[in-house]
Parts: C-alpha cells; structure tokens; sequence
C-alpha cells in the first residue's frame, strides 16, 4: 500500500492537485493508494463536509481544529492536531513494506513519520515544495522561535526520510542540504495538468493587453508594484484570479482597469487564464517555482517574472518571457514593450511545453517509488 498525505490538497480544493495527479497514476499503474487528507480549506478558512469529498477517491478524511489566520497559533495546533491523528492512524493499519508520500510542510508531520518508521519497516518519500522555516513573512523573535521550531521537527529527517524530491533546484542547497544531506534527491517541477490546460493555437493580442495573476494573494506574491504601474493605462486589463489577505488592500489602490475574479473553479481559472496574453508570477518570499508558472505554461502564456528567483532563471533561459525588479517604473517599462515580442515567447513555450506536464514529469517519480 502507498499512502499519500496531503492535509491540504484534495479534490475539493482549487488549489495545487500535484499529490491528486500522483494518485491516479499509481492507481492507474495497479498500486494500491490511500490518500489521507483533513476536513479543512486552507484556502476558504473553513470545515468541509466529508459529502464533499469524490467517492473515485481512496480517501482517509482526518477531522481537525480549524484556524482563521495564516500566520496564527491555531494554524499550528491545527498541524499538530492532524499530525497526531495521522500517527495513531498509520500505526494501525500500516505494514511493513509499505509506503508514504509527504510533503515537508507542515514539518509536525514528518516529525511523528520519523518516529512510525522506528516501529515499521517502511519507506518514506520526502516531496519539498516549500521551505519553512524560511518561507514565511516573520522577522525578529518570531523568525527566530519559528525556525527552532522547524529545527526541532525536521531533526529526524535526515535519518528517517529513504527518498527525497524538490520543486526548485535552490531547494536543493537551502533546504536539502540543510536537513537531509545525506541524501542526494532530484528535482522534480510541479508541472500543470494536461486534462485541465487546452493550448490554444494562433491567440492574437487584442487592442487591449490582458494581463493575468492566478493565486492566492499573499505577501509571498506580492502585485502592488505591478497594480500601480497598470492603473488607469487604457490599453491594458489586469486579470487577479484569487482571494486573500491582501485583496482589500489591493482593491484600495486599484484603477478600473484591475479587475478581480475571486475564487473560481478549476475549470473556470483555466478559462479566464487561457483569455488572457501574459502571465504575471511576482515572487517576493522564498517560493521558487511555484504552481502559477506551471499554469502559465499550462496556457502556453509568455511569464513575466517579477523578482530574482529560480522562475526568472527559467524564463531567462528558455527565453519564455521577461523579467523584472519590484519596481514600479521598471515593471511599466517591461509592459509598455511586451505585445511586440508575445509571439516569439509563445513560440519558444511550444518548444519546452510538453515535457513540463505532470504526465510527463512524474513517470520519474512512480519509478523512483517502485525501485
């Protein structure tokens, strides 16, 4: 049996559907999986039904305390609620031989993964699509607190975790290399879904240049240099597909011209994203390569990355795009100049596209699960 944790990404959610796309390849490889998920929206804030949840799922539904705030203290008993649950769940049904796919965040859960394997003879795969300590906005005490924190969780890593995976290659040197350094790993992209991204041929730029950002809207991703420098230009829209934290402050200082989606679905955010000419990926935390450069990809939309980051090497390299300081005169610049060049960048995204699908990507890691 091969068990996937994913606490936070399910069915139901509209966010990342990585662990969604390793299930059904290793179901459709004849693996037995068990995806073991919790009854709360990271991204909605609230309780989920089990109804809710598709029955074509193998799914274990771990009930926990809910939080209202991302950086809050019932953020973390809500992870040490589920990691303790988990625990007292696998000990009971897990046998040797079996396996267990599991993110690094929340670092609780790899903790009580570390102390299951001293009584099971189980193998653990370690996916590192985030880093914490260092990903998130705190400074001062709380940064220091926090990353002993993160120490005293990921201390078993090292000796516990059999294979690792990372989403960006500088993972590898800030979080690999620090946890596990024994191991060696391989990168693995988060890649977009082939099902959900049809690739539109012969898109012409309209009169108006259509802009997009899809995401949650944080302080990671952070758009006010971006909406500052598009407000009130006449020939261009910007498309924010999300909520969050900062979508008031951001209406605030928003021009007609800044039009907001909210939430949508699925299959709605890939249309709207697919309309649209240029994807907008502003990274100012420790995210790399996160999921909306995939979903660009995805709608083969040339990327302007905004920030110094493992996206704007890729952009860079594979001449996908342009990039960008945070920088309000330079980031209107950039824009000012983009539609004479959209056609080229698309034309060099048809090149790299196809082997940046999670179909084509995580065949590496079904073989790594089945050495």
């Amino acid at each position: 049996m091969i068990y996937i944790i994913s606490p936070f990404e399910n069915d139901f959610e509209s966010r990342g559907t990585r662990n969604l796309s390793l299930y059904k390849k290793l179901v459709e490889t004849g693996e037995s999986v068990k995806f073991i998920t919790s009854n709360f929206s990271h991204q909605n804030k609230k309780k989920v039904n089990n109804d809710n949840f598709s029955k074509d799922i193998n799914y274990k539904i771990i009930d926990v305390t809910p939080y209202h705030s991302n950086l809050s203290l019932k953020r973390f008993i809500t992870h040490i609620d589920f990691s303790i649950k988990l625990y007292l769940y696998l000990y009971k049904v897990i046998r040797d031989g079996d396996k267990i796919i599991v993110s690094s965040i929340p670092p609780e859960m790899i903790f009580v993964l570390s102390f299951l394997k001293k009584k099971k003879h189980i193998e653990i795969t370690l996916d590192v699509r985030d880093i914490w300590p260092d990903a998130l906005p705190l400074g001062g005490l709380k940064k220091k607190l926090f990353r002993y924190y993160c120490n005293i969780f990921y201390s078993q890593c090292n000796k516990r975790v059999d294979n690792i995976t990372y989403v960006a290659d500088s993972f590898k040197s800030k979080w690999v290399d620090r946890y596990c350094p024994s191991l060696k790993g391989f990168f693995l992209p988060l890649g977009y879904d082939e099902s959900r991204w049809y690739n539109p041929k012969n898109r012409k730029v309209g009169d108006k240049l259509k802009l997009v950002y899809i995401g949650y809207l944080q302080s990671q991703f952070p758009l006010t240099e971006v909406i500052l420098a598009v407000n009130n230009m006449l020939d261009v829209e910007f498309h924010i597909i999300g909520d969050g934290e900062n979508k008031r402050k951001y209406k605030e200082i928003s021009s007609d011209n800044i039009i907001y989606h909210g939430n949508q679905s699925l299959e709605k955010s890939a249309e709207l994203v697919t309309s649209c000419d240029v994807g907008i990926l502003p990274i100012g935390g420790n995210a790399q390569m996160p999921n909306k450069l995939f979903d660009y990809l995805g709608a083969s939309l040339p990327i302007l990355s905004i920030g110094d980051t493992d996206s704007s090497k890729f952009v860079c390299e594979n001449n996908i795009g342009w990039i960008s300081d945070f920088n309000t005169v330079e980031i209107k610049k950039v824009i000012s100049i983009v539609k004479n060049s959209i056609e080229d960048k698309v034309i060099n995204i048809e090149k790299i596209r196809a082997k940046y699908s999670k179909e084509a990507l995580y065949d590496k890691f079904i073989d790594v699960l089945k050495d």
